[in-house]
């Protein structure tokens, strides 16, 4: 054997097998890995926008109970006013 041809073997086995190399690293280690922290942030990310609408909705339910609450009060106190104030008073000049 001629060196040439053992040095020309060993270069060609020496890529193919660093091109192996990287392509099961990649498919075993490097793949994975970045799916699962994509994963996991997506999951994180879902997680806080969970939170934040329940807490929209919380805070808008509880400003809508204070709404209802101070309008009934309102409207009961414009019935009074109705009543006694604004009532009509028709024929309560005559006899």
């Amino acid at each position: 054997m001629d060196s040439e041809v053992i040095t020309g073997i060993i270069s060609s086995l020496g890529v193919v097998g660093a091109l192996v190399w990287y392509l099961y690293h990649n498919t075993t280690t490097t793949i994975p890995n970045l799916t699962k922290l994509y994963t996991e942030s997506q999951e994180r990310v879902a997680r806080n926008f969970a939170n934040t609408q329940k807490d929209i909705a919380t805070n808008f339910a509880s400003t809508l109970e204070q709404e209802r609450s101070y309008r009934k009060q309102e409207i009961a106190a414009l019935q009074q006013w109705i009543k006694s104030e604004a009532s009509c008073k028709y024929n309560t000049d005559r006899k």
